[in-house]
């Protein structure tokens, strides 16, 4: 899709674009493995960040920062995140989980960032 048939929308109405692309690339890449976190193959999967996209805004879109869960893990037990810690470590090299460590520690300190037009 050209990027003119996107002018009119808002940031809001780009960022919920964005996050449709984003998931269906997750989605996508992760098709036939298991649960990042807990290893479950069975059932439906969404795609969870480990860096929570409400609190770190910025690794939103961030791929090395999203992964496919299970619903149970992804909405019942929060992210289970020392599991999904664990797998970060065994599926991102060392350092691409330094840079997203950084990006994230960045994101905690700038409380300002809002996402526009041009993002």
């Amino acid at each position: 899709m050209s990027t003119n048939n996107y002018k009119h929308l808002s940031v809001s109405k780009l960022l919920i674009e964005a996050r449709k692309a984003v998931h269906l690339y997750i989605r996508k890449r992760d098709a036939g493995k298991p649960c990042i976190s807990c290893g479950n193959f069975y059932g439906p999967k969404d795609p969870g960040h480990y860096y929570k996209a409400e609190t770190y805004s910025q690794l939103r879109f961030n791929t090395d920062n999203i992964f496919l869960q299970c619903q149970k893990c992804n909405g019942y037990k929060d992210g289970n995140l020392k599991a999904y810690r664990e797998a970060l470590e065994a599926n991102l090299t060392p350092l691409k989980l330094k840079k997203l460590d950084e990006a994230a520690a960045a994101a905690k300190r700038n409380t300002t960032f809002k996402w526009d037009r041009h993002d």
